[in-house]
């Protein structure tokens, strides 16, 4: 009990995030990782009336006034998950069937690369796709296209030449093989299972966020009205680092102390 005057927010634990659509039997939940920082902003510019004071010469603050209140919060993730990313893109996810593409890079020791099996990239890749490319590196360095053959009359006496076969099984001529020459393919392929972002608007939302004190309390803030702030929402590293998603507060701000501790 000594030390309750230097108790305070130790760490987000949890965010309650949901689409906000008018309608809340269509809103869904977005569910994110554990966020590993937040930063809420009042957003309040105040314009301040300057005076100058007799007795020194001096200016001095004599009354000042808000002209502008625009309150934001911001979360910050070290993980990418597609619902993260809807929410940062500000537009709805949907699955359906849509199309996408297989690209490797590998160094040819063998004249045939096995089908891939169901769950893996290209399963249910038809053979002989009109769009399929390879690529070798040739002694120059420079990327030359490869003659692509129909698989099913596959012939690897013909030289730079390669076949793209049913579920990504793949042949090479017998050159590139002796040669050890690098290959890159591009395989084009549909999947009938993919989450993918539409171009429907998915800006509004509502948001509890939950933390830990330290001395291990729980405390909520609840934003029943928030935006996607798309300007702020602006870049994100492909590889690891973190992402901001950043909202403009809209409705009310709600802080509620339970005076519970935290189940774990």
């Amino acid at each position: 009990m000594s030390k309750a005057l230097f108790t305070g927010i130790k760490s987000l634990t949890s965010v309650w995030l949901k689409t906000s659509t008018g309608v809340p039997a269509n809103d869904k939940l977005l569910q994110l990782p554990t966020p590993s920082n937040g930063k809420y902003s009042t957003g309040i510019e105040e314009f301040e009336i300057e005076a100058v004071s007799e007795c020194t010469g001096e200016k001095y603050i004599a009354d000042t006034y808000v002209v502008k209140r625009a309150p934001s919060f911001s979360l910050t993730y070290g993980a990418k998950n597609k619902q993260l990313l809807s929410a940062f893109f500000g537009l709805a996810l949907a699955n359906g069937t849509k199309d996408s593409a297989v690209v490797k890079t590998l160094e040819v020791t063998s004249g045939t690369q096995a089908a891939t099996i169901s769950g893996y990239t290209g399963y249910g890749v038809a053979a002989d796709q009109s769009g399929s490319e390879a690529f070798y590196l040739n002694a120059n360095g420079v990327a030359v296209e490869l003659t692509r053959q129909t698989h099913a009359t596959f012939n690897p006496a013909t030289p730079l030449s390669w076949s793209q076969g049913a579920n990504l099984e793949l042949n090479f001529s017998t050159d590139l093989v002796t040669n050890r020459n690098y290959v890159t393919y591009y395989v084009p392929y549909s999947s009938t299972n993919t989450d993918y972002l539409t171009t429907t608007t998915q800006a509004n939302y509502s948001a509890d966020l939950f933390f830990i004190d330290t001395d291990g309390k729980v405390g909520h803030f609840i934003f029943p009205s928030i935006t996607a702030n798309l300007t702020e929402n602006k870049e994100f590293e492909f590889g690891g680092g973190t992402i901001d998603l950043n909202f403009r507060v809209t409705g009310e701000v709600f802080l509620r102390y339970p005076n519970r501790l935290a189940t774990c």
